[in-house]
């Protein structure tokens, strides 16, 4: 069995104290803990959590929408944004209202629905 040293981790987590071999490995966990958020963003000064939540934000600063929708050419900075739009053409619904049989392509839209036209305006 191997047991590693603290002198075989030298890198430790600031917020716990849990140490790591790599420095990397110790910037990867730092992110469990609330709060921490090693990615600036050069533009604005946003934080973020992970490197993949500040490159879809910088698409904000660069106005770049790679993805075209096939049917009409209008186009979306992010992949599912594109894929919900691509509904309107196909006429499919993914969420519906038993109640009324009202439609949307989008949960947050019958959400919003149900709330308008509840008696129970605690939902709301």
């Amino acid at each position: 069995m191997l047991v590693h040293s603290a002198g075989d981790k030298p890198h430790e987590c600031p917020e716990c104290g849990k140490r790591f071999i790599k420095l990397r490995y110790m910037k990867s966990h730092r992110r469990v803990h609330p709060g921490v958020k090693p990615y600036d963003c050069a533009e604005c000064g946003k934080a973020f959590s992970s490197l993949s939540h500040i490159k879809r934000h910088r698409v904000m600063h660069t106005g770049d929408k790679p993805h075209e929708c096939p049917e009409c050419g209008k186009k979306f900075s992010r992949l599912e944004h594109m894929k919900r739009h691509r509904l309107v053409h196909t006429g499919d619904t993914a969420f519906e209202r038993a109640e009324c049989k009202r439609r949307s392509t989008e949960h947050g839209k019958i959400i919003r629905h149900i709330i308008v036209h509840s008696d129970d305006k605690s939902l709301g």
